[in-house]
């Protein structure tokens, strides 16, 4: 599920958190971004992604 952070003119930022099948124990933490202002405002575009241990998500957590 994505969830908002910021929505800045037209320019929204989504963070979403994805339990792989593959990597048992990790995380995928996903940022993806929208613009309504593109040719495809449909469409989502990642920006960041990384493969955390619930450990190294609350270190994060902890963090901000």
């Amino acid at each position: 599920m994505k969830t908002l952070i910021s929505e800045n003119g037209g320019y929204t930022l989504f963070v979403e958190i994805v339990e792989p099948i593959c990597d048992v124990g990790k995380v995928q933490l996903k940022f993806t971004t929208q613009w309504t202002g593109s040719s495809t405002p449909d469409e989502f575009k990642n920006k960041f992604e990384a493969m955390l241990t619930k450990e190294e998500i609350q270190r994060l957590k902890d963090f901000l």
